[in-house]
C-alpha cells in the first residue's frame, strides 16, 4: 500500500492488517513508514525520491520503476494495490489543477 506512512493510508494499513491481509507499507519518510511497519508488524519499502527536496511525487518514473522493482523483488505476487501516495507540491496549486 503506497502512503502507508500516515494518515488515510496508514489507517487503511492497520485495518487490513486487523482483518488478516498481508501488507506492505510503502511511503516516502523512512521513519513514519517504519514505525507504521513495525507497529504493524510488516514489511516496509521507502519511495527515495532524492530529487526533490521538499517533497516528492511520481513524475520521476525512474524512481517508481525502481520502487516497482524492489517491490516484486519481494512480493512475486501482488493481489490488490492500494495506491493512496499523494500527488503534487504542497507549496503550490491543489493536486486537481495538475496534469499528468
Amino acid at each position: 500500500m503506497t502512503g502507508a506512512s500516515d494518515g488515510t493510508g496508514a489507517a487503511a494499513a492497520r485495518l487490513l492488517v486487523r482483518d488478516g491481509h498481508r501488507v506492505v507499507a510503502v511511503g516516502r519518510s523512512e521513519a513514519k513508514t517504519k514505525a507504521v511497519a513495525d507497529e504493524l508488524g510488516v514489511h516496509h519499502f521507502v519511495a527515495d525520491f532524492a530529487d526533490f527536496a521538499d517533497f516528492a511525487d511520481f513524475a520521476d518514473l525512474h524512481q517508481v520503476r525502481t520502487l516497482a522493482a524492489q517491490l516484486a523483488d519481494h512480493c512475486p505476487r501482488i493481489d490488490v494495490l492500494a495506491n493512496n501516495a499523494g500527488a503534487g507540491d504542497p507549496r503550490g496549486p491543489p493536486c486537481h489543477s495538475r496534469r499528468f
